[in-house]
């Protein structure tokens, strides 16, 4: 620190630094992280409980969590952006892993640092702890998730041995060997791995402003990807493309490998019984994945604003284990009837405010009752049932029961359609009846137009043509007016008779689409009768007409003129004997 403090306050260095980075850029930057090495961090009473439900809420989080557990190896892929993949086609020992570490700490002093921090910063013992070997409960929590990180770094550093040996001409284990594999491990750990040091963490995540701790929390690791793209992005304009290329590659891997890693206990979580483990894999990982690339994310405060314009609430990290023992205990009093849920959410609530992980205990033990529940009793994997949970992902959206339904038939995959009726046991009316209600949706939306529609409820609801054409007329009125108040199947007709308007097409229309003619007679009767009985002597004998008009164009097809003349008159006589009724 000595030495780095005379050079770089040397007046030829620090203006050489200026003409780089810009007036003050740099010399502000080192000079804040000499001071962080230092120790001179400044805390006050109030902060301090403020840091405790910060470190509260990360134990809540991490401990005794699968995922954190399942996700921690593939760290391993961001050293391949400094260490060829070829060094990692090795025997990493991991049977004699606690060896392997121990070698690792003697002759890279990272590895202890790594060690007293934990597996994720704030979640660690002090060093007097560490030296003492004093442990405590946080300690066996975490002990699952301590080992697959170290797993993770016996791997990087047996790769480095094999580098090591393949570039120098020391000789393998020798001193001098284990000492330069140590200071290559500790660059590549320090530039691409997670630990709680100075040397590790930005300044900005360095910082003890509050609200910068809100904005940081389990932004570890984002950061060092962020850090590693710019650093990609500057060597790339200096010329080394290679090494760009390498940086993004490795950074897209590491992404990519631990959302394949936590979906596995994601989709383990999930207890819809009504898709498979691999249909829930395929969701967990799609959906995670467009998360995991989203550049927003990388970054303290723009992950927030993202969050904020992807319709999630931002929450405030040194409360949420008190809120949620607030949340929880509402939902306990304002039950109907109270339930394991209730019980298990108070329950982990009011521990995690102890920093104790009683939820992600109980959680993981449900997702393996789950796993087995699905293996036996779920439904097998289909590819549309695949699809569908890619697409549910992707969009954010939940399918409705009436979408599977409809996407099952509209696939043709016969393995979909039986799952389809289980569901609902068999009942292909039921069924016939859901695709209905999703046609519907999809037409009044405008995805589809009334010849797919007919399609659609022909062939898969196995409804008859009459009944589709007046169906899609219902909607129709509904995407026109927003409703379907004051919808009549008959609407268009009364307005016929009544007006005598195109009254002869209208007739032709409802017999010609399954209406009998006794029926829309009787339509006649049913509706005019009691508007009739309520008009003035005028009103009535204008109306009159347009009945007797309607009355024989519907039923008096065939008959003689004489017929038909009767006909009328028998009419006339049945229409005035409304008023007697």
């Amino acid at each position: 620190i000595e030495d780095f403090t005379r050079v770089f306050y040397n007046e030829d260095v620090k203006r050489r630094l200026n003409d780089i980075f810009g007036q003050g850029i740099l010399e502000n930057y080192l000079s804040k992280w000499i001071d962080d090495i230092n120790g001179n961090v400044k805390t006050d009473e109030l902060s301090e409980y403020f840091d405790k439900g910060i470190t509260k809420f990360k134990k809540a989080a991490v401990l005794a969590s699968a995922s954190v557990v399942f996700q921690q190896p593939m760290a391993i892929a961001r050293a391949t952006a400094y260490i060829d993949f070829k060094y990692f086609a090795t025997n990493p020992k991991l049977i004699k892993h606690k060896e392997t570490w121990e070698e690792v700490k003697k002759y890279a002093p990272v590895a202890i640092v790594k060690e007293i921090g934990g597996f994720d910063t704030r979640t660690g013992r002090s060093a007097v702890d560490w030296i003492n070997g004093k442990k405590s409960i946080d300690d066996w929590l975490s002990k699952p998730a301590a080992y697959a990180d170290e797993m993770a770094w016996c791997w990087i550093w047996e790769a480095v041995k094999k580098e090591t040996r393949t570039k120098t001409n020391l000789k393998p284990g020798s001193e001098e060997f284990f000492k330069a594999a140590g200071e290559r491990f500790t660059e590549v750990v320090t530039l691409t791995q997670v630990y709680d040091s100075v040397f590790a963490k930005s300044a900005f995540m360095r910082s003890q402003n509050g609200v910068v701790k809100l904005a940081t929390s389990f932004m570890s690791e984002p950061t060092k990807l962020g850090n590693m793209l710019v650093d990609a992005g500057v060597q790339g304009k200096r010329g080394n493309k290679k090494f760009t290329v390498r940086v993004i590659r490795g950074v897209l891997l590491s992404m990519i490998l631990t959302v394949a890693a936590k979906s596995l206990v994601y989709a383990a979580r999930d207890d819809d019984e009504d898709e498979s483990y691999a249909e829930k894999y395929a969701g967990a990982f799609s959906g995670s994945l467009i998360d995991e690339l989203n550049p927003l994310s990388l970054f303290p405060i723009l992950r927030d604003i993202g969050s904020l314009i992807t319709g999630y609430d931002i929450e405030r990290s040194d409360m949420a284990v008190y809120s949620d023992v607030i949340t929880s205990f509402k939902k306990l009093l304002s039950a109907d009837e109270l339930g394991w849920e209730e019980i298990r959410d108070f329950g982990g609530a009011v521990a995690a405010a102890f920093g104790f992980p009683l939820k992600n205990i109980i959680r993981d033990i449900e997702s393996v009752i789950n796993v087995f529940n699905t293996a036996i009793n779920g439904p097998d994997t289909t590819p549309e049932g695949l699809k569908r949970a890619i697409r549910e992902a992707i969009t954010g959206k939940k399918g409705s029961k009436q979408r599977q339904v409809f996407d099952a038939y509209l696939s043709g995959d016969e393995d979909e359609i039986e799952r389809v009726l289980e569901m609902y046991d068999d009942d292909e009316s039921e069924v016939a009846s859901e695709i209905t209600s999703a046609v519907k949706e999809y037409y009044i939306s405008g995805e589809i137009d009334s010849n797919t529609a007919t399609q659609y409820l022909v062939v898969y609801a196995g409804k008859d043509y009459d009944d589709v054409y007046w169906d899609i007329r219902k909607w129709d009125y509904i995407s026109e007016n927003g409703s379907e108040d004051g919808y009549s199947k008959y609407g268009s007709f009364y307005t016929a008779v009544e007006t005598g308007v195109n009254l002869r097409a209208t007739i032709n229309e409802y017999i010609s689409n399954g209406v009998n003619k006794s029926d829309l007679a009787g339509q006649i009767t049913e509706h005019f009768k009691p508007i009739f009985k309520k008009m003035s002597k005028t009103e009535r004998a204008r109306l009159q007409s347009y009945l007797l008009n309607a009355y024989e164009m519907i039923l008096t097809d065939g008959m003689t003129a004489a017929e038909k003349e009767a006909f009328r008159t028998q009419k006339k006589k049945d229409i005035s004997k409304w008023l007697e009724e």
